[in-house]
């Protein structure tokens, strides 16, 4: 996430729930906050669900944004963090994926994610469960995968595209000498 910094006051974090709007029925909450731990653990990626009353007068994208830089979500170096973030008063919904994060969770992803799993819930007036269903679908979407094999992962494939584009350009070139050019 950027390091932009909102003239803002951001609650303070107190683990990876923070129903601040005060929309998840405790027992949900703990039972989110225990999974979301254990995917940290597995995984290294962190995960904050955030429910707030306002924005206070911020887009959802820059409040979105300036909550994960302020509170540090996911590792700083591997910027593994995702927001799943929940405006009551605004009636606003956003999920921001850190950067590492990004060829795992698209916007496009996202989206769907909040379309289709979260808003249907909320037009029914089951905002808790609209939250866990998206939730569990984040955590779906991105998998089990450590962060570090993920990375690793995307390395072999970065290099397979690579040698692939070299083999197309020399047998581009062989062509060319074959048609004289």
């Amino acid at each position: 996430f950027s390091n932009t910094s909102y003239a803002v006051n951001y609650p303070r974090p107190f683990g990876h729930v923070n129903d601040f709007a005060k929309i998840i029925p405790s027992d949900s909450a703990r039972a989110l906050e225990n999974e979301l731990a254990l995917y940290r653990r597995q995984t290294s990626i962190e995960i904050a669900v955030v429910t707030v009353p306002s924005l206070e007068g911020l887009s959802i994208e820059e409040y979105t944004v300036g909550l994960a830089s302020s509170w540090g979500v996911g590792d700083k170096e591997k910027d593994n963090g995702l927001v799943l973030l929940v405006a009551l008063n605004e009636r606003k919904v956003r999920i921001e994926v850190g950067q590492g994060l990004e060829q795992d969770l698209t916007d496009s992803q996202a989206g769907r994610i909040i379309r289709d799993v979260i808003v249907p819930f909320f037009k029914e007036k089951k905002m808790a469960d609209g939250i866990l269903a998206g939730t569990a679908n984040i955590l779906r979407e991105l998998g089990t995968k450590p962060y570090e094999e993920r990375l690793e992962e995307r390395k072999l494939l970065e290099e397979k595209r690579r040698r692939e584009t070299e083999a197309a350009a020399e047998n581009f070139r062989s062509t060319l000498l074959v048609v004289g050019y």
